[in-house]
């Protein structure tokens, strides 16, 4: 296998050549739902907002990060999760340094403050 590494765009992406000389690209999709207690909803919206600040800022603090947003559910009140995190890695080696770093563990309090559910998916894409 040989392994080197291109920019395209906000990605850096590993190309693995296959014994059929077929170029995939290499990478963990980490995906991440999160629904917010039963706030009321001028509060709740001040928790959006300081929850997806302190995600957002991630992607500066930790640079195994190669990419990350955001989104929020456009319907305040929706019975469905609030906030969606999705961020990318070179690696699953990378994800577990997320996984342990300060900043991230910081953000994890407050997410676990402020939430009553939160769903996961990792995937190589």
């Amino acid at each position: 296998m040989v392994v080197y590494g291109s920019i395209v765009g906000k990605y850096y992406l590993r190309k693995r050549k296959t014994n059929r000389n077929q170029i995939f690209f290499d990478m963990i999709n980490h995906v991440v739902l999160f629904k917010l207690k039963g706030y009321p909803e001028a509060e709740k919206e001040a928790v959006i907002r300081k929850v997806k600040s302190a995600l957002e800022a991630l992607k500066s603090k930790i640079e195994q990060v190669k990419h990350l947003e955001v989104g929020l559910n456009y319907e305040l009140n929706a019975k469905s999760y609030d906030i969606c995190l999705i961020s990318h890695f070179e690696s699953l080696s990378d994800l577990d340094v997320y996984r342990v770093h300060p900043e991230h563990l910081k953000v994890v309090e407050l997410i676990n403050e402020t939430t009553v559910e939160r769903a996961a998916v990792d995937f190589e894409f």
